[in-house]
């Protein structure tokens, strides 16, 4: 979701990788010191929803991430599954465990694939989250990377 003050902020990403992009662009609000994304990254590493960002014009005049300048306490995972399987009863059954643990996704298409670009709260139980997250994995329901782990550590782990 963007408002009219939005802008977006590029950001370089591994053409490399699964997905084979070479750039990803997010909204960002405009703060006195920064930009604070409005998008869950699907394939930009080490950013999250709610983080307050820098960016540089390039010589197109497109804004680039420059820099991290304060985290919003979200973390990033991201799913993918065959798309066939993404409609089946094992995914969906999956996937509202994760809504329920209080994530919010955005989704899309890469190579055949479905991928969910999945933002997990300050204040849901990221424990939770990656069991679900495992769980499904070693069912053969999906497979999943970690975009960034935003929240705080548990000094009793």
């Amino acid at each position: 979701m963007s408002s009219a003050q939005d802008v977006k902020v590029v950001f370089d990403v591994n053409s490399e990788a699964w997905h084979g992009h070479s750039s990803e662009s997010l909204w960002a609000s405009p703060m006195n010191d920064g930009f604070e994304l409005q998008n869950v990254p699907f394939f930009a590493l080490g950013v999250s929803l709610g983080d307050v960002v820098e960016g540089e014009k390039d010589k197109q005049g497109n804004l680039r991430f420059a820099g991290v300048l304060r985290r919003g306490g979200h973390s990033t995972v991201r799913v993918v599954a065959p798309t066939e399987d993404s409609e089946k009863s094992p995914f969906q059954d999956s996937f509202e465990k994760l809504v329920a643990a209080g994530c919010r996704y955005e989704s899309g298409t890469v190579h055949d694939l479905s991928v969910f670009a999945v933002d997990i709260p300050p204040d849901s139980d990221i424990g939770v989250v990656y069991r679900v997250l495992e769980a499904a994995r070693e069912s053969g329901v999906w497979d999943w990377e970690l975009g960034f782990d935003g929240h705080p550590s548990d000094p009793d782990e």
